[in-house]
C-alpha cells in the first residue's frame, strides 16, 4: 500500500465531505471528486498488492469510469473546492446570506400603502319606495264620521282573530284568489311589521300591485282590509 498516496487522497475526501455536511447538500463537482478521490484511495490502497497493472484495473470497482473522472476535474475546479473546508467557521464571502424576509415585508406593505389609498365610498342610500298612483285610493281615509271614527280609534291586536268566518272566507277569496296559505304568510309579516307605514309599503308591494285592489271590484273590500291593518297600528 501506498501510504502516503492514501493519506493524501483521504485528506481530500475527508476535506470535500465536510464542506459537503456544512452546506447541507451537495454539488455536481463535489460528487465528481468524491468518486475521483475514492478511486484514487482504492488505488493507493492496493498499490503493490497486485501482480499486473491489469488485474488492479479489474479489481477496481466499476461504479466510476476513469474518463468521466478526468474530464470533471481541473486543477481550478480544486482550488475552488478547498477553501470551503477552512478552519474557519466564517462562510465563504461567496455565499448569500439569508436575512429574514420580516423587514423586507415590512417595507413592501409601506411601500403598498403609499402608492393604494383607499377611496372614500359613500354609502349607497335605498331609494324610498313610492306607492303606484293607481293604488293610493286604497290607502287614502274616508271622510270621518262617528261610526268611522270609533272604528278607526279602536285598536284590534291580531288582525286574523278580528275577522268573522264569513268576513275572513271573503277576504281570502276576492283578495288571495282563495289561497289560504298566501293570506297567513301576508298576515305573518303584516304583524311583524314595526308601524302603519311600514305595513302600507308592503302590502303595496307583495300583494295589493299583485293582486290588483285597485279594480273596481276589489277595492272596496281591499280598503275594509286596510282598515284593519291601521286599526292594527293605532
Amino acid at each position: 500500500m501506498n501510504t502516503k498516496k492514501f493519506k493524501n487522497q483521504l485528506n481530500k475526501l475527508s476535506a470535500v465531505f465536510a464542506s459537503i455536511e456544512a452546506d447541507g447538500q451537495i454539488s455536481n463537482l463535489e460528487k465528481d471528486l468524491l468518486k475521483k478521490y475514492v478511486v484514487n484511495l482504492y488505488d493507493a490502497l492496493i498499490a503493490g498488492d497486485e501482480a499486473s497493472p491489469k488485474s488492479q484495473t479489474q479489481s477496481r470497482p466499476s461504479v466510476v469510469s476513469a474518463p468521466v473522472i478526468h474530464q470533471v476535474e481541473t486543477p481550478q475546479q480544486e482550488q475552488e473546492v478547498m477553501p470551503k473546508v477552512s478552519a474557519s467557521t466564517e462562510p465563504p464571502v461567496a455565499k448569500p446570506v439569508m436575512t429574514s424576509p420580516t423587514p423586507v415585508a415590512a417595507v413592501v406593505d409601506a411601500e403598498a400603502s403609499k402608492q393604494v389609498e383607499p377611496k372614500q365610498v359613500e354609502p349607497v342610500k335605498p331609494t324610498p319606495y313610492t306607492i303606484p298612483s293607481k293604488l293610493k285610493a286604497l290607502f287614502e281615509e274616508e271622510a270621518a264620521t262617528e261610526i268611522s271614527e270609533k272604528l278607526r280609534l279602536t285598536k284590534v291586536s291580531d288582525i286574523r282573530k278580528s275577522m268573522g268566518i264569513n268576513e275572513k272566507i271573503f277576504t281570502i277569496k276576492e283578495l288571495f284568489d282563495g289561497d289560504q296559505d298566501k293570506f297567513n304568510e301576508v298576515m305573518n309579516s303584516i304583524e311583524a311589521c314595526k308601524n302603519y307605514e311600514e305595513a302600507t309599503v308592503y302590502i303595496s308591494k307583495n300583494i295589493a300591485e299583485q293582486q290588483q285592489w285597485s279594480e273596481e271590484g276589489k277595492l272596496k273590500k281591499a280598503k275594509k282590509f286596510v282598515q284593519l291593518v291601521q286599526r292594527k297600528f293605532a
